[in-house]
């Protein structure tokens, strides 16, 4: 097994989806109070940044089950594959 193959198979895959939760709850929380534009920006760079930490994670998801053959419950939890799900009701 290659050094990378190894890496992504040492993966804590429970806080991996804890981690991606947080994310999706951060992207889709709404925003409150008064804004100056320079805080909009920020806010919505912010939001761009967590969808394309989300996407990469959703890869490296997708790679360990495919590609490394690590069981899909594992990697992905109880929940089915292609679900979000929050994390007020994965505890």
């Amino acid at each position: 097994m290659r050094a990378a193959e190894r890496m992504i198979s040492n993966i804590d895959w429970d806080l991996l989806r804890e981690q991606k939760n947080w994310l999706l709850e951060m992207r889709s929380s709404p925003v409150t109070g008064r804004l100056s534009d320079a805080e909009k920006d920020r806010e919505m760079k912010g939001r761009e940044y967590c969808t394309g930490l989300i996407h990469l994670l959703d890869w490296l998801q997708d790679f360990a089950v495919k590609k490394l053959h690590i069981p899909e419950d594992r990697v992905f939890g109880k929940q089915r594959k292609g679900e979000e799900q929050c994390p007020q009701k994965n505890r």
